[in-house]
């Protein structure tokens, strides 16, 4: 509405008045003078609000004068007038305080101080104001802009247009933020993102005050120098979240620049002033709450002329982050009840300190239009900055008298403390009967050198104007939603991100579709590892939609796949403006089934016969859905406690199989098993669209971790030095490697050395016996021996000098030594250090196989650099592509459905937040395949093989059972002889291995 005597100048633009006053309703109508085509004002109307910024400071003003903070969007009824940051500080030389930013007027042009200390041409378009959304990018998908088109009176093909020419000229380099995807330090529109990380829309702009007659028009004092960076962004999301928007000034000392005399600003106050006007502008009252560093405005009746038929809301600024300053011992200025010299701050988003902080808010005032005691600074004048820097202390401004409680009598630096829901406390009303308020919030004193940067931050938030809700609800609504403000500050707003939305590929088939979302492993975990400030990822949801540019809201759930967690149904909190209270309502449908990765859908959930029973899914007919993920914060104070990722419809029709196709229907397939160990592996083919026809093999083994000196566990790898001796021929053993770590021995200073034998031969060779060497000045203490896993018999450690000798090089043609076997040393010595080994080749193939290749033994080298803590086997197991000889899965520790190392060492294969109890739907994809492996269990043999090897034209048949591996570990015994009589069936154990063929079966299963 029209209110205030008010002159507007942007740019160039200077008006002049004779009037130093606002006064009442009366307010000029004189807009925005554009000398350029510059851009210098957008909107920020991404959620539930929708208001004005521009590039010289205003903000919630209409170009033509009037009230621009609308809320909720789309109803046109407006709730502030107009708000600025301002700011107050001493000179040395100058008696009086200078005071800037914007206010009714504003003391600043847009643009830079350049280098030689001369302000920047201010109508220049590199110093427009700047606008981006996170989703609307240049060659981006198609995004919906016509609520946008509306709101601003303009065409959702105009705004697209300006949204990519800000991606594409972002400027980064004068201090804008932005995501940078590569982290290379620098810009790129195709690959970075502009504005404030995880934020809907950010508006971004720089001014500075240089301009001498600007900043007497504003209050009547000389230019400090400053020069202002200004981030405001926001959110569209459910919840509190949507009524609110974040601001963050960057003051910068610029006087160390080029000609300018260098001045350090003394006592120096921010504040945020807000001429709030509730929808009529003469019947609000103020309030602060500084248990919530919170000052606001509220109306006086519980109908407003402007708001009715809906009850007027409440609104206010949230202090979230004051200027940094060094912390002294034996303070608590931001009053946290920690000593400021062991304390900690916040700047550009991250955590600085010990002895750093940021300063709370150190005073709110108000004031109100026309009042002759109480009244508005006059503008253009010193007195105005005078007046306005009693204000920041928390002082009269026009006396300099501190303010009165009128419940206590006692001088106070906060103004109307009360609680106007309880009626307790001093409230408004009381001092001067409810008007035309203005309010404000400050912090300091600090001090700023010439050079210094301060951040000061604030979120406008608004509560209320819902039906049902009263004037007072408002106020509890608008608080609530202040906590969750803060809530977000305190996390770094990381918690307002949603999950990843999953990837998704279909499957077209005869009157079925497949969906799946499991093809892409690292998308998978990038999606279920999701843990920020107290939110894990939790489930996903699969929708059906009636169209492809159908809401949420009009989708129909058909699946939900989630965590075995306890956590079934989530009820989430949301403010009953009838109850004037937080109730609950369910926001997720869980049920501990387990998270699964792929969807077969047959029937159409949307669409019923005369029974109430979906429709079979028709051939040719367009259907839509969608998966998403949702993650959960089991904080009962946090709203919302869940995020669910945006909804990315997809097209998906059925249909017989084009002519010339052939491909049958998915199933699960039946691996062929080798061995007697017992375990199931279930393989269902989930896309033939990605089959290979490859022929693939499930395996089993043992992978070592370390706990290393940095605290991390580290993979333990065969990462090995050849000395040139090898020449990888088939028959002989020289591919193989010992992979060796170390960790703390259990007397001082001795070093336990843990070496894995990896045996590699392409003609099955065992070893007969392994060498290892240590260098001068290491000394060995002791060697373990240990049980052969394939013969049985007791292998010792022979220490000879410098070297550690088990079995021997006799070529036996059949070796002790078939590969995982640990080999156990203890040494004292400094790292680090090389150990070199040999691996004795038992000469099997060379004997028995007919080749001219040579016995060939393997010599390497590993180099113990550092020493761990802690070591760890875990048993895993993988899937190889036979036919490229490439393993397409590895390092998996899921069996049966649960993660056997979750929460041990390193973890296991699963994403922690999944809680190592994932169920019989969890399975890995790959190349079109689900794989899981059921319980393993280690059983008797049921069946014995019968190896026959050939001897230089001869044959000698061998009955060789349980060769005693499960995951590279001896389990058992083996015997090779024609007798097994006497021989306990446990120590039977034999490998494990599967192996199936990645085509589609004759039918589906």
């Amino acid at each position: 509405m029209m209110k205030k005597f008010l002159q507007i100048l942007i740019l160039l633009a200077l008006i002049t008045s004779t009037s130093l006053y606002p006064k009442g309703d009366k307010k000029d109508k004189t807009g925005l003078r554009k000398v350029t085509d510059q851009k210098a004002y957008t909107f920020m109307d991404i959620n539930n609000i929708s208001t004005y910024f521009y590039n010289n400071g205003w903000s919630d003003i209409t170009p033509n004068g009037n009230s621009g903070f609308v809320y909720p969007k789309g109803t046109g009824k407006t709730a502030v007038f107009t708000s600025g940051l301002m700011w107050g500080a001493k000179v040395a030389g100058d008696p009086n305080p200078r005071v800037g930013g914007s206010a009714y007027r504003t003391g600043l042009k847009p643009g830079i101080i350049k280098n030689d200390g001369t302000p920047a041409d201010p109508t220049s378009d590199k110093y427009r104001i700047y606008r981006v959304r996170s989703d609307v990018y240049p060659g981006g998908p198609f995004v919906d802009l016509t609520n946008e088109a509306f709101n601003e009176k303009s065409t959702a093909g105009k705004i697209r247009a300006e949204y990519e020419k800000d991606w594409n000229e972002w400027p980064t380099n004068l201090g804008a933020p932005f995501t940078d995807k590569n982290n290379n330090g620098t810009y790129e529109p195709s690959i970075d993102v502009p504005g404030v990380p995880g934020a809907d829309q950010t508006i971004w702009f720089i001014a500075n005050d240089l301009d001498s007659t600007q900043s007497k028009y504003f209050y009547g004092a000389d230019p400090l120098g400053i020069e202002m960076q200004t981030t405001v962004w926001s959110y569209n999301k459910p919840g509190p979240v949507g009524n609110m928007l974040f601001r963050k000034y960057k003051l910068i000392n610029k006087t160390d620049t080029g000609n300018l005399l260098p001045v350090t600003f003394d006592s120096m106050y921010v504040s945020m002033f807000s001429d709030v006007d509730l929808g009529s502008a003469g019947d609000d009252y103020v309030g602060t709450d500084t248990t919530l560093n919170l000052v606001y405005t509220y109306n006086s009746n519980e109908k407003d002329a402007v708001y009715y038929p809906l009850p007027p809301p409440a609104v206010g600024f949230d202090f979230l982050q004051g200027p940094l300053i060094e912390g002294v011992a034996g303070e608590d200025r931001n009053k946290n009840g920690v000593d400021d010299a062991v304390d900690f701050g916040i700047i550009d988003g991250k955590k600085v300190g010990p002895g750093k902080i940021n300063l709370p808010m150190n005073a709110s005032y108000y004031f109100a239009g026309g009042d002759p005691n109480l009244g508005d600074p006059p503008q253009g004048t010193i007195m105005g900055s005078i007046q306005f820097y009693n204000y920041f202390q928390g002082k009269i401004g026009k006396t300099g008298q501190p303010f009165i409680n009128l419940v206590t009598g006692l001088p106070t630096h906060y103004v109307l403390t009360g609680d106007p829901q309880k009626g307790t406390g001093w409230l408004d009303g009381v001092q001067l009967p409810a008007g035309d308020r203005r309010m404000g919030i400050a912090s300091g004193p600090f001090t700023m050198a010439p050079g210094d940067a301060k951040e000061i931050m604030f979120a406008e938030i608004i509560g209320g104007a819902q039906p049902g809700s009263d004037r007072l609800s408002a106020i509890g609504d608008l608080k609530a939603n202040a906590q969750i403000a803060k809530y977000l500050y305190d996390n770094l707003f990381e918690s307002l991100t949603p999950p990843k939305v999953p990837k998704v590929q279909t499957v077209e088939l005869n009157k079925k579709i497949i969906l799946d979302w499991g093809e892409d492993p690292s998308a998978v975990y990038e999606t279920e590892s999701f843990s920020k400030s107290g939110y894990t990822f939790q489930g996903y949801n699969v929708y059906q939609l009636p169209s492809p540019t159908s809401t949420l809201s009009e989708a129909k759930r058909i699946a939900t796949f989630d965590k075995i967690d306890g956590v079934r149904k989530i009820l989430d909190r949301y403010f009953d403006p009838i109850a004037g209270a937080y109730l609950q309502r369910l926001a997720q449908s869980g049920s501990d089934n387990g998270v699964k990765h792929s969807l077969t859908i047959t029937v159409d959930s949307l669409h019923f016969d005369s029974d109430g029973k979906g429709l079979a899914l028709i051939n040719g007919i367009k259907y839509y859905y969608a998966v998403t993920a949702y993650n959960y914060n089991p904080n009962d104070f946090i709203i919302p406690n869940n995020f669910e990722s945006e909804i990315k419809i997809i097209t998906v029709t059925p249909h017989i199989q084009d002519p010339g196709i052939t491909r049958e229907d998915p199933g699960t397939i039946t691996p062929i098993k080798s061995g007697s160990g017992t375990a199931t592996a279930k393989i269902k083919m989930v896309n033939p669209d990605l089959l290979t026809g490859h022929k693939y093999e499930i395996f089993f083994n043992d992978q070592d971790y370390v706990n290393d000196a940095d605290g991390k566990w580290h993979k333990v790898t065969t990462s090995t030095k050849r000395d040139g001796k090898n020449k990888f021929a088939p028959a002989d053993v020289s591919p193989s490697t010992i992979s060796f770590s170390a960790v703390f021995g259990a007397t001082a200073n001795s070093l336990d050395i843990i070496g894995v034998l990896d045996l590699r031969s392409p003609d099955n060779d065992y070893a007969d016996g392994i060498k290892i060497d240590f260098p001068a000045g290491i000394t060995i203490n002791s060697a373990e021996g240990f049980k052969a896993t394939v013969r049985g018999d007791f292998i010792p450690a022979k220490i000879i000098g410098h070297s550690i000798f088990w079995g021997d090089s006799s070529r036996s043609t059949f070796g002790s030594f078939s590969g995982g076997e640990n080999l156990i040393m203890n040494v004292t010595g400094t790292i680090p250090f090389d150990i070199n080994y040999t691996i004795y080749d038992d000469a099997y193939g060379d004997l028995y196989a007919g080749t001219t290749f040579g016995i060939k033994d393997a010599h390497g080298t590993f180099t113990i650099s550092s020493v761990a803590s802690q070591r760890i086997t875990q048993h895993q197991w993988g899937v190889k592509d036979i036919t490229t000889g490439k393993n397409v899965i590895e390092n998996q520790t899921v069996f049966g459905g649960k993660d056997w190392y979750f929460g041990i060492g390193p973890g296991g294969s699963s994403p922690a937040v999944l809680g190592g109890n994932l169920g019989d739907n969890y399975a890995v994809t790959v190349e079109g395949l689900q794989i899981s492996i059921g319980k393993v269990i280690f059983d008797s043999p049921k069946t014995y093989t019968r190896a026959i090897q050939t001897v230089f034209g001869g044959v000698t048949r061998l009955r060789l059972w349980g060769d005693a591996m499960l995951f590279g570990l001896p389990t058992g015994l083996s015997f090779y002889s024609s007798d097994f009589s006497g021989v306990k069936p446990t120590d039977l154990i034999q490998d494990l291995e599967f192996r199936f063929t990645g085509v589609a079966p004759d039918n589906d299963s």
